[in-house]
């Protein structure tokens, strides 16, 4: 189970800088951690987390994550957060 889940941020295009310093300091500090992303169209950018060591890779990719809305991205964050406890990082992440 990932003791640490880490929120991707990106541009639609690539992860930004700030969400590849958080992946560094985790890993230094240890233990098993998960990565999230929310959004649209991200098999780019879900492709290339793979490649940062985390346990798991949580891609929530749905048109109503377009735009990152507090409301919508709350939701996701909290339901995936209760998923990697659980140790479950497959199935549906939305209920809007």
């Amino acid at each position: 189970m990932a003791e640490s889940l880490i929120l991707i941020e990106h541009d639609r295009q690539q992860v930004k800088r700030t969400s590849l310093h958080a992946i560094t300091l985790t890993r230094q500090l240890g233990g098993e951690y998960a990565l999230l992303v929310l959004g649209h169209g991200l098999d780019g950018i879900a492709a290339s987390l793979v490649s940062y060591g985390a346990s798991a890779v949580v891609v929530a990719d749905d048109p109503a994550l377009t735009e990152p809305l507090a409301d919508r991205y709350a939701t996701v964050i909290a339901g995936s957060g209760a998923k990697a406890r659980r140790n479950d990082y497959l199935g549906n992440f939305l209920d809007l």
